[in-house]
């Protein structure tokens, strides 16, 4: 709400702008202190601007359950770091699946800075794609490697017993 409608409103109930206020202020303190941490697993960041485009604030909100985390004023890559670092606690952020936010170099770079998340899918595919990498580059060196790919790529505890005392000579 501008300051000329609050202006229109208070006149009109005849009760100063101080009063108005000091009502908003506290009644977003209790919002506040009757917020339970929640687990968000989707987040949204996206700027909202006042005053004819020349004031802008950063708003994380989650779009699951519609509630607005945090507000921070501006819209830089700084500014949407400190709102993810100061509005989630850790546990929080590592359970952040999804992030929903517009193409602003500032917002994609604070995610990746701060909400860097990774399915499990893809970890295992990396780490195998650098065991083999490494293995493969061993065997030209340890002949003894040769033929033992899938001892190392398959789970310890379901090795045969052949696979096993390779895998003991080995070491």
């Amino acid at each position: 709400m501008g300051f000329k409608k609050q202006s229109k409103t208070c006149s009109l109930l005849r009760v100063g702008f101080s009063l108005v206020n000091r009502i908003i202020h506290s009644s977003v303190g209790r919002g506040l202190s009757r917020r339970v941490e929640q687990p968000y697993t989707s987040l949204s960041i996206d700027e909202k601007s006042f005053r004819k485009g020349q004031y802008y604030v950063s708003v994380l909100s989650c779009p699951q359950t519609g509630t607005i985390i945090n507000v921070s004023d501006g819209r830089t890559k700084q500014v949407a770091k400190e709102l993810i670092t100061s509005s989630l606690i850790e546990n929080q952020q590592a359970i952040v699946e999804t992030v929903f936010m517009d193409m602003g170099r500032a917002y994609i770079h604070a995610v990746k800075d701060t909400l860097i998340c990774f399915d499990k899918f893809h970890l295992i595919k990396y780490l195998n794609e650098a065991v083999g990498q490494v293995r493969r580059r061993e065997v030209k060196k340890e002949k003894g490697l040769k033929n033992t790919r899938y001892i190392w790529l398959k789970d310890h505890q379901y090795l045969t017993e052949k696979q096993r005392l390779t895998f003991e000579a080995i070491d």
